[in-house]
């Protein structure tokens, strides 16, 4: 979530940052983070990202980032 936060402050130039957890369908737990900011079409991650994506990875997780309209990162994780 820091890196998130980090990101959005930094790069984002957005006035808004929404953040949920929950359950996803096949039981892992999802965190979902939306801005409003200027997005990222051509993404690029950088290591705040990739680290982001290796230390939910290592988790048994995956991360998926969305540029298109503002900025998304949706990062699961299995429920134990």
């Amino acid at each position: 979530m820091q890196e998130i936060v980090t990101n959005t402050i930094r790069h984002a130039e957005a006035t808004s940052l929404f953040v949920t957890v929950d359950h996803a369908p096949d039981g892992a737990v999802r965190l979902t983070s939306v801005d409003d900011g200027r997005g990222a079409p051509a993404l690029t991650p950088g290591n705040g990202l990739r680290g982001l994506s290796e230390r939910i990875a290592a988790l048994g997780g995956d991360v998926r980032l969305d540029g298109g309209d503002g900025f998304r990162v949706t990062a699961r994780v299995p429920a134990r």
